[in-house]
C-alpha cells in the first residue's frame, strides 16, 4: 500500500520562483508541509527597475499560513485521498536545460510492502508534470480543501497563467472557459549577465505606448507565447555544451487583462526564435533582446531552429477552406477545399446552392433568381486540378495578407445577410477568421483566387447586386452608391410571413412602387402617389434599410426567442439596376419591427406583418429597444 505521498510544486514568478513540499501520511495518518520557499532572483534590487507587483502578489498568495501544523486524518480521509491518488498515472515530464517551467508538479510516492525481502520492503517512485496537470488535479484539490481547509494545490489561483485554466498558443493565451482571449497590457523585459548583476538592461512598454501594437503583433509572429515549451526549445535540447551560470539570464512578464501573468525565463538559454525576433526589434527600435551579447556561433546555431520553426508556422499552408453565404431568395450556402498538398480544388458536395430556379410562389423570385445565377455560375462545381507554379505563387501572396479575426455584423446565423469564413490549415494548426466586415481583404483574396483558377470564385464583382456596406451607404432615408453618391431608387418590395410548420401554406404581399400595384394578401392596381410615397416614408421612419445592422437587434441579442416552431419572415427590396437586400430571420424581429408593423395597421386596416404573432410581453420589450433608435 501506499505509506507516503509527497506534493511538490514550483511556480515561475518572472524574478523569483515559489516552491513547496507537501506530505500525506497514510500510515500514522498525519499530513504537514514540509517546506516553502519563495526563491529570490541573483539580480540585485537595483537591477529589477521594470517588474510588477502582480508576481509578488501571486507569490504571497501561494505561501501556506499553516506552515508548522500538523494535520490529522481519520480512516475515511485516507481512503479518499488513496482512492484519488489512485487514479494518478506515470508520468516523466522533461525539464529543458536553463528555461524555467511555468509549473512543475512532482508526487513522491513511497510504496510499503510487507512481503517482500527487506531492501525492497520500501519502493519510492516519482510522477513529474512539467507545464501539465493530472487529469484529476482539481477534484484532488477541492478534496484536500475539503479535508485540510486550504487550497494546497492551488486550483483557485487563475491569475498566474498556466496550462491549468489557459490555452497558450503561439498567437496568444486563451481562457479554456470561455475561449476568449486575453488582452495583452504591459510588457516587462529583464536581461543581466551572470558576472555582472548590477548591470543589467530593463524596459517596460504597455497598452499607452505607440509601438506597443507592433509589439504585440512580433509577439505572435515568433510565438513568445509558447517560448516555455519543448517546442521552441529544440536548440537548447540539441545543444551539448549548456552552462546555466555563464552567460545573460533574461526574464519577461507579460502583464494581461486583471493582473494575470505569463512568466516566461531562460538562463543562458534561449527559445529558437529570440534572433529572429530580436533582430527584428533591433530593425524597428533598438537591440532591447541584447543579441548582439550572444556571440554569433551561438546565434547562428539559434537561428537554424528558428528558421525551421518559422517556416513551419508560416509558410506550409496544408489546406485552405473557404465558405460564403448569402440571402436571396432562401439562404444560399457554398464552401470549396483548396487542398495545397495535392494541389488541387475540392468543391463541399453538402451545400445547398444549388442550380438556382425560379421561386413560384414569390414574386420578386425572378429579381433573386437573376443574381443568384451569376452567384451560382462562378462556384466550384467539380474538382480542379491546380498549375503547381500558380499555386506557389498564389500561396506566397497568402502568407503576406494578415488575417485578423473580427466578429460578424450579426451575432446569430439566421441574421447574416451575408457571410465570408476562411480557415487556413498549417503544421501548426487551424485558424479560420471571419472576414464579413473586412471586404478589403475578402477582395485581395479573391484577386488571388481568381489569378489562381482564371474565373472570380469569391464572386466579388457580383457581389456589388447585394446591398452591402461597402460598395453603398446604408442610410435611414434609403440607400446610396459609394461610388457616384446617388440614391438608388427603391421599385419593389416583398414580405411574406409563415409558420415554421407550415405545410406549404404561407402568405405574401408584393408591391411594384413602379406601377402602382400591390398583390398577394391584398390585390390592388391603382395605388396613389400618395399612398407609394406613405409607403416609402413608413420604411424611412421606422429605419427598415439599417436592419441589416446589428446594433437594430438589440432585443433578439439580449432577450432570446425560447419556442420550439414558431414563424419565419422575410422581407425583400430590389432597387434600380436589380440591387437586392433580402432581411429575414424565424421569430425574432429587428427593434423598430412592432412599430412598423402597428403604422401599417393604422395605414392600410389590415395585420399585414401579422403583429398578432407577436408575444405581448415581447411586444413591450421591442418597444423599449425602438425608442433608441426613433427618438434616442
Amino acid at each position: 500500500m501506499k505509506e507516503k505521498m509527497g506534493i511538490y510544486q514550483r511556480y515561475n514568478l518572472g524574478p523569483q520562483h515559489y516552491h513547496s513540499y507537501f506530505e500525506f501520511d497514510f500510515k500514522n495518518k498525519k499530513a504537514q508541509l514540509i517546506s516553502q520557499d519563495i526563491t529570490e532572483d541573483f539580480r540585485k534590487d537595483n537591477a529589477l527597475i521594470y517588474t510588477d507587483d502582480s508576481n509578488l502578489k501571486i507569490a504571497n498568495s501561494l505561501l501556506i499560513a499553516e506552515e508548522n501544523k500538523i494535520f490529522d486524518l481519520n480512516e475515511d480521509d485516507c481512503q479518499k485521498l488513496y482512492s484519488e491518488f489512485d487514479k494518478i498515472k506515470y508520468s516523466h515530464d522533461e525539464e529543458i536545460p536553463g528555461i524555467w517551467q511555468l509549473s512543475n508538479i512532482t508526487f513522491s510516492e513511497k510504496n510499503f510492502y510487507d512481503d517482500a525481502p527487506e531492501i525492497f520492503k520500501i519502493h519510492e517512485s516519482n510522477y513529474q508534470y512539467v507545464n501539465n496537470y493530472p487529469k484529476n488535479w482539481i477534484p484532488l484539490g477541492n478534496l484536500i480543501i475539503d479535508l485540510l481547509g486550504f487550497d494546497l494545490l492551488n486550483i483557485n489561483l487563475n491569475n498566474l497563467i498556466t496550462p491549468l485554466y489557459y490555452n497558450i498558443t503561439s498567437e496568444g493565451v486563451y481562457e479554456k472557459q470561455t475561449n476568449n482571449k486575453l488582452n495583452l497590457k504591459k510588457l516587462n523585459f529583464n536581461i543581466v549577465s551572470f558576472e555582472e548583476p548590477f548591470n543589467p538592461f530593463n524596459f517596460s512598454i504597455d497598452s499607452e505606448d505607440s509601438d506597443f501594437e507592433k509589439i504585440i503583433e512580433l509577439l505572435e509572429d515568433y510565438g513568445v507565447y509558447k517560448w516555455y515549451d519543448k517546442d521552441y526549445a529544440e536548440n537548447i535540447i540539441e545543444s551539448d555544451d549548456f552552462n546555466d551560470f555563464k552567460g545573460n539570464s533574461w526574464f519577461i512578464e507579460l502583464i494581461f487583462e486583471n493582473g494575470r501573468v505569463l512568466n516566461l525565463r531562460g538562463d543562458n538559454a534561449y527559445p529558437d526564435t529570440y534572433i529572429h525576433l530580436g533582430n527584428e526589434i533591433l530593425n524597428f527600435k533598438e537591440d532591447l533582446l541584447r543579441i548582439n551579447e550572444i556571440d554569433k556561433e551561438q546565434q547562428n546555431f539559434i537561428k537554424s531552429f528558428g528558421e525551421n520553426k518559422l517556416a513551419k508556422k508560416r509558410n506550409i499552408i496544408k489546406k485552405i477552406e473557404i465558405s460564403q453565404t448569402i440571402l436571396l431568395d432562401d439562404r444560399k450556402h457554398y464552401e470549396f477545399t483548396l487542398d495545397c498538398e495535392n494541389s488541387v480544388i475540392i468543391p463541399y458536395d453538402n451545400y445547398d446552392l444549388y442550380e438556382p430556379r425560379e421561386h413560384i410562389s414569390r414574386d420578386l423570385s425572378k429579381k433573386n433568381y437573376s443574381v443568384s445565377k451569376l452567384f451560382y455560375e462562378n462556384i466550384v462545381k467539380e474538382e480542379i486540378k491546380l498549375d503547381e507554379q500558380k499555386l506557389d505563387n498564389f500561396l506566397n501572396e497568402i502568407n503576406e495578407l494578415k488575417f485578423i479575426d473580427e466578429k460578424p455584423h450579426m451575432w446569430f446565423y439566421d441574421k447574416n445577410y451575408y457571410q465570408n469564413l476562411i480557415t487556413i490549415h498549417t503544421p501548426m494548426g487551424e485558424k479560420s477568421y471571419n472576414l464579413t466586415n473586412n471586404y478589403e481583404l475578402w477582395k485581395k483574396l479573391g484577386s488571388l483566387f481568381e489569378e489562381l483558377l482564371g474565373f472570380d470564385v469569391l464572386n466579388i464583382k457580383n457581389f456589388k447586386n447585394i446591398i452591402n456596406p461597402f460598395d453603398y451607404d446604408i442610410c435611414n432615408d434609403g440607400v446610396y452608391d459609394k461610388e457616384t453618391g446617388d440614391k438608388l431608387s427603391l421599385e419593389y418590395i416583398e414580405y411574406g410571413h409563415e409558420a415554421v410548420l407550415h405545410f406549404g401554406i404561407g402568405y405574401n404581399i408584393y408591391v411594384d412602387l413602379l406601377k402602382g400595384t400591390t398583390s398577394g394578401l391584398i390585390e390592388k392596381d391603382d395605388l396613389s402617389n400618395d399612398e407609394i410615397e406613405k409607403i416609402v416614408s413608413l420604411l424611412e421612419k421606422n429605419r427598415v434599410y439599417e436592419w441589416v445592422f446589428d446594433e437594430f437587434w438589440n432585443k433578439a441579442i439580449y432577450h432570446k426567442w425560447c419556442g420550439f416552431d414558431g414563424y419565419n419572415w422575410y422581407l425583400s427590396l430590389v432597387f434600380e439596376g436589380n440591387k437586392v437586400l433580402n432581411i429575414g430571420d424565424g421569430n425574432d424581429y429587428p427593434d423598430t419591427f412592432v412599430n412598423l408593423a402597428e403604422e401599417v395597421i393604422e395605414f392600410s386596416g389590415k395585420d399585414i406583418l401579422k403583429l398578432k404573432t407577436v408575444y405581448e410581453d415581447d411586444i413591450k420589450i421591442y418597444k423599449k429597444y425602438a425608442e433608441l433608435h426613433l427618438n434616442g
